[in-house]
């Protein structure tokens, strides 16, 4: 259980730090910012998603339905957390995503109107 409530602060932080990784090895630095945040956004909708898939089934074959409230109150217990901050972070990725791919089309479309503006980037 530790091993969970570790991982919940755990992977979103190793998530920033590749990121960051990412743009500072990439020449257009805000290509990967770009794909990391849609991306982001796009996996844990999945994760969340199939976690609850996965909890319906698992309810499902509980059969009484005392037992069926418990085992839902201890699973929505456990993934409260995780839930909360998968949605916290995926809201910034999405948000740091859309903010990336506006910025970068604006900027190559300053660049066609303006070429000599390219030059000093």
């Amino acid at each position: 259980m530790s091993l969970f409530h570790t991982s919940v602060w755990l992977f979103p932080a190793i998530a920033l730090l590749l990121a960051a990784g990412a743009v500072i090895v990439d020449k257009d630095r805000l290509r990967p910012v770009q794909i990391f945040g849609l991306v982001t956004t796009g996996v844990i909708l999945a994760s969340l998603a199939a976690i609850r898939i996965v909890a319906n089934i698992g309810f499902g074959s509980v059969a009484d339905p005392i037992d069926r409230a418990a085992v839902e109150a201890i699973w929505d217990t456990l993934l409260n957390g995780y839930v909360l901050m998968s949605a916290i972070v995926g809201v910034i990725a999405l948000v740091i995503g859309i903010a990336a791919l506006w910025w970068r089309f604006s900027r190559s479309a300053a660049d066609e109107r303006d070429p000599s503006c390219s030059a000093t980037r």
